[in-house]
């Protein structure tokens, strides 16, 4: 129920440390999108058990890739400020793409505070 709730809701932008950015959490991957920030940050996403080989289509930047420790195998996406990704974990693939930016919402989704739009146009 927590799932189909976060689900619908438009994602909102969240600071970590120095940096903004937007996660969507799905039960077959996630999408996520680094609004800003002084440099690139390295992200890991567990995989289950018995993913399947990396494919991706990410145009530019650093490669995402499979890793693998003592606990577990991770997807290690290096996202650099203002790229978003979208990471889709199935048994036959890992797919990781950056969405054709011509398609994005010219406000990206992200829900602003109120307030803080007057302040941003001041």
């Amino acid at each position: 129920m927590l799932a189909n709730w976060l689900a619908a809701r438009a994602p909102s932008a969240v600071s970590v440390g120095a940096h903004t950015l937007t996660v969507e959490i799905w039960p077959n991957g996630l999408d996520i999108q680094h609004i800003s920030g002084p440099e690139p940050l390295d992200l890991r996403y567990r995989l289950p058990a018995g993913a399947a080989p990396l494919e991706h289509t990410i145009p530019y930047g650093t490669p995402p890739e499979l890793i693998a420790d003592d606990q577990g195998r991770w997807l290690r996406i290096a996202l650099a400020p203002g790229q978003q990704i979208n990471a889709r974990v199935t048994a036959e693939r890992v797919l990781v793409q950056a969405p054709d930016r011509r398609e994005e919402p010219t406000s990206n989704g992200i829900e602003v505070p109120a307030g803080v739009s007057d302040k941003l146009s001041s």
